[in-house]
């Protein structure tokens, strides 16, 4: 049997966590599925230790989506990853392929208002 081996694209997960679900969190998932053409969701358990050596946990949906339009999905992303900051996530883990990233908001433009644990 021959096989046809065909380029999908890049892989771009997004863990997100189950409490996050707000109509602009699923208006941008909404998005992100479109431009994929679909998208696999996985639930786990994310498990961390803060700053102050409080262990935290919480259930997440890891999104994981494959595209060819590795810039309109990049920006979809880090959309999506500041909507949950500016929603109180004190921080989003994202994956491009093999390269993770944890994004926080930078402290200069971060919305005053927002009670981020590193905040008096």
């Amino acid at each position: 049997m021959k096989l046809t081996r065909r380029n999908l694209g890049t892989e771009f997960r997004i863990w997100v966590p189950c409490e996050a679900g707000t109509d602009a969190v699923d208006d941008l998932i909404n998005e992100m599925v479109a431009i994929a053409g679909g998208m696999t969701v996985t639930s786990g358990v994310g498990v961390w230790v803060k700053a102050d050596g409080e262990g935290m946990q919480e259930d997440v949906h890891v999104l994981s989506f494959i595209t060819t339009d590795d810039l309109t999905m990049n920006t979809k992303i880090e959309e999506l990853a500041k909507t949950l900051l500016e929603e109180g996530q004190e921080a989003v883990l994202v994956s491009y392929d093999d390269h993770r990233f944890l994004l926080t908001p930078d402290i200069e433009e971060a919305n005053p208002h927002i009670k981020f644990s590193w905040r008096d």
